[in-house]
């Protein structure tokens, strides 16, 4: 069978089987076990920050666990050609966007380096020191497209300062999203949807 679908799709094809040719595949009224755990996989989605929607090629590994957990006498087959196409079958009901909003650590760098309008060039260590623990892991994110708000000092990878946006952004004459969230397929940044537009004099 698969010479035959390979003389007519090539590689672009996909066959999923419940068991084993010399094995029983078992019913019920409420569907085969094959199909009802396919079903419950793709109902519960994965955890996966990249991935909105779900492909066999995601679903297969999972419901052959299943499947052997399930059932000692039903081995599952699913024959996926090496060229089938990426295409979602389903949502991923666990998917969520990584999202990051401008919070209280974050605002403190902006101001630490501002300072009231005497900007500062600080190392990390001495962002951990004025603004908080919570600040010294997270002040990258402020580099971030739509926020850029701080870049590193040229020729030095240590040093933070505000960008020509983030002097701006604390002059009042820009707003920023609140909120950022990353597109999963090109990684970009962008503002959430919904989110509000501050300017300086809004921060907390």
């Amino acid at each position: 069978m698969q010479e035959q679908l390979h003389n007519y799709s090539a590689s672009s094809f996909a066959i999923l089987c419940s068991c084993a040719e010399n094995q029983v595949s078992h019913e019920s009224f409420e569907g085969g076990l094959f199909s009802n755990l396919l079903f419950n996989i793709a109902s519960e989605g994965i955890e996966a920050k990249d991935k909105p929607n779900l492909s066999l090629f995601e679903l297969s590994p999972l419901l052959s666990e299943r499947m052997l957990g399930a059932s000692a006498d039903m081995t599952p087959r699913m024959y996926l050609g090496p060229t089938l196409p990426q295409f979602p079958l389903c949502k991923n009901i666990q998917y969520a966007p990584q999202t990051y909003t401008l919070s209280s650590h974050l605002v403190n760098v902006v101001k630490a380096l501002w300072n009231d309008g005497n900007r500062k060039i600080l190392t990390p260590k001495e962002i951990d020191r004025l603004c908080g623990k919570g600040a010294y892991g997270n002040h990258n994110k402020l580099s971030l497209l739509p926020w850029d708000l701080v870049e590193n000092v040229p020729n030095s990878t240590k040093q933070r300062k505000l960008t020509q946006r983030g002097i701006s952004f604390m002059k009042g004459k820009i707003s920023v999203p609140r909120s950022i969230t990353q597109d999963p397929k090109t990684g970009e940044w962008y503002p959430t949807e919904g989110t509000e537009f501050i300017f300086s004099s809004n921060i907390d």
